[in-house]
């Protein structure tokens, strides 16, 4: 991951990210600080999508851990209409 395009523009976690690099933390910190970030923007985008409004911390925290359990899990989401 540690190539991978997090996101299309800079911000403070890009910032933080460049200090870890910098001091040559350990791969599987910044590849797990990777993965967090883009789980709460993924769920960022879910809540957004389908909740009116700004969507609560305690709503992305929800969806999030969701989104960790699935993948975890291995299990695929079944779409209901």
């Amino acid at each position: 991951m540690e190539n991978d395009v997090v996101n299309d523009g800079t911000d403070a976690f890009d910032a933080r990210l460049e200090v870890l690099r910098k001091r040559s933390a350990d791969k599987v910190e910044v590849d797990a600080a990777i993965a967090v970030y883009e789980r709460l923007r993924t769920a960022k985008a879910i809540c957004q999508a389908l909740l009116p409004g700004d969507a609560s911390a305690l709503a992305l925290a929800a969806v999030a851990a969701e989104l960790r359990s699935t993948a975890q899990s291995g299990q695929s989401l079944t779409l209901r209409a």
